[in-house]
């Protein structure tokens, strides 16, 4: 299964799945570098960005898991 990260929301337990890529988008460090190169991260909601590595499948087993 490709790498995604899930957050949960403290107040209402809704949850969002996104790509493990995509939370890096907004480290200072990646975020110039982005900038410098004529994107600017914060014009593109990350939703319009693909959805490149969430993840498709199930987890069948945890052990082993498969």
């Amino acid at each position: 299964m490709p790498a995604h990260a899930e957050f949960e929301c403290d107040r209402c337990g809704s949850t969002a799945t996104t790509s493990g890529g995509a939370p890096m988008l907004y480290h200072p460090a990646v975020a110039g570098f982005l900038y410098d190169h004529g994107f600017e991260n914060g014009r593109t909601p990350t939703w319009e960005l693909g959805a490149v590595g969430l993840p498709t499948g199930e987890l069948l087993s945890e052990s082993p898991p498969r």
